[in-house]
């Protein structure tokens, strides 16, 4: 086969190179349009299969949670507010556990104080 058999004829009006795909203008349609996989003969079966893997592409490590997809881009933006949210809320439970310790401590230390003022004064009150 011969580089000028393998090359598909391209229909009136199209202005295409041949060999290469652009975005072009069709008289046709008188709009600029991208390229279809229809328009590509000799890797059409190679960009289907890149388009299907890039479509069809999960995390797998906790690292690639952070890397937005190519298809479905609403699903990585809703996981990446569960994942703030979940931060948010741990960090609560942990402020509120600490502020927690922090106030049996001080009601602790306010008790002694008490004591020993009431020691000092020998239960005494004026």
């Amino acid at each position: 086969m011969t580089e000028e058999e393998d090359e598909e004829e391209f229909p009136p009006g199209d202005k295409r190179e041949k060999g290469r795909v652009f975005v072009w203008y069709d008289e046709r349609i008188e709009k600029k349009r991208i390229p279809l996989l229809a328009d590509f003969s000799r890797y059409r079966g190679n960009l289907a299969t890149l388009l299907h893997e890039l479509e069809e592409w999960k995390p797998y490590t906790f690292l690639q949670l952070f890397k937005r997809g190519y298809k479905d881009r609403f699903t990585w933006y809703t996981a990446i507010f569960g994942i703030i949210i979940a931060l948010l809320g741990i960090t609560s439970i942990v402020t509120s556990i600490i502020s927690t310790n922090l106030a049996y401590r001080s009601l602790h230390a306010t008790f002694k104080g008490l004591a020993l003022q009431m020691a000092a004064c020998n239960g005494t009150v004026s």
